[in-house]
């Protein structure tokens, strides 16, 4: 399959937009007015619909050329293992709107780790090299090469996990790497990563962006800010401490609807099915302490093994609920054939209610990963 810029994936084409072709014409659909077409786009709400409405005539692909889409919704789709499509290569990614696994490009390279994020971009890493890549239309950033960070050891050893974010309007991506888990960052178009240094022995799990301020978790729940933009070299100050809460597995941090939260996940096993559990608790600024959060209001939460992201709640998303993507490799590798596969656990907030939904295969180098598509 080519970019998305140049052609249609084959397995969009059954999307209301591209079903309009397939009809006996009633009129000449080139002949709409330009403003009429545009105003036709803004009605669409996902990304599967707007690729196939770009397939209907050329002056409707002028309109999708142009960047005149404003979408009406945001739905993150779920980055999966890899896949085999007409003898080609595939990654499998699963859409929410449509319930469905597509087959898109595989990425950049082969055997590659990835790490999704909010903004339509996916970090990659193979063999040393790594990408800022959009998996709907294959476009590309070379980042430095991990090899510069002086971390020894396996690609899965140097970079564990790595983060995009928009700080001020410009594109950052920050990785915790190494053995210490340390911090190191790079905005696009920079030659080289930029360490941070610190007298604190914290290593780190989780990083976020909050109000344009970088905010970093260490394993034991602490919250560091992360000075990028000061006149001196990169630092980090302790500014909290993280809630009363005992054995978690897991912990992340997230901005929704303008505020900060912590989500806490716990795991066990209740007979042949794993059992998954959330708490989530606000940061209190005025008085700098955890409060516990039994509402997520209209938001729903996307979490996967290194991020969690916050998304308006709507027909595919129910609010209040927390989507849990995991891959159960350590099972598979481990002949436990009952788990083979990516699982996504749908944790209800207010009743503690856990479903559970199989949505794929697994990967040998990545675990399942969130991310917001773009089509620029």
């Amino acid at each position: 399959m080519e970019s998305a810029r140049h052609s249609t994936p084959p397995s969009l084409l059954g999307s209301p937009a591209y079903r309009l072709r397939l009809q006996q014409p009633v009129a000449d659909w080139s002949q709409l007015p330009y403003d009429l077409t545009a105003s036709i786009a803004n009605h669409l709400d996902t990304v599967e619909d707007f690729i196939a409405f770009s397939a209907v005539c050329k002056s409707w692909r002028l309109v999708y050329l142009e960047k005149n889409w404003i979408p009406m919704k945001r739905i993150p789709w779920l980055m999966l293992g890899e896949s085999h499509h007409n003898n080609a290569p595939m990654r499998q990614c699963f859409s929410m709107t449509r319930s469905k696994v597509y087959n898109l490009p595989k990425l950049k390279a082969s055997d590659c780790r990835y790490w999704g994020s909010c903004h339509g971009w996916v970090v990659t890493v193979s063999k040393g090299e790594m990408y800022l890549l959009n998996p709907i239309n294959q476009n590309h950033i070379k980042l430095p090469s991990e090899s510069a960070l002086h971390a020894n050891g396996s690609f899965f050893d140097i970079i564990h996990r790595a983060y995009v974010f928009k700080v001020v309007q410009c594109l950052v991506v920050v990785a915790i790497y190494g053995p210490k888990y340390s911090l190191a960052f790079v905005r696009v178009g920079d030659s080289e990563w930029s360490t941070v240094q610190s007298s604190s022995p914290a290593q780190f799990c989780n990083v976020v962006c909050f109000e344009d301020r970088i905010l970093a978790l260490s394993m034991v729940g602490n919250i560091y800010l992360l000075d990028i933009n000061g006149p001196g070299l990169p630092s980090i100050q302790s500014i909290a401490s993280r809630p009363s809460e005992e054995n978690w597995q897991q912990l992340y941090l997230v901005e929704s609807s303008g505020s900060l939260l912590m989500v806490v996940y716990y795991e066990s096993e209740q007979r042949s099915t794993p059992l998954v559990k959330f708490k989530v608790f606000r940061f209190d600024f005025s008085h700098r302490k955890w409060v516990s959060l039994e509402d997520l209001g209209d938001f729903a939460l996307v979490v996967d093994d290194h991020h969690c992201t916050s998304v308006p709640g709507d027909d595919f998303l129910q609010p209040n609920c927390i989507y849990y993507a995991k891959d159960n490799l350590d099972n598979f590798l481990a002949c436990q054939r009952k788990y083979i596969g990516n699982y996504m656990f749908v944790y209800n907030l207010k009743d503690k209610n856990t479903d559970l939904h199989n949505v794929g295969n697994n990967s040998l180098y990545s675990c399942p990963t969130w991310f917001i598509p773009d089509l620029w």
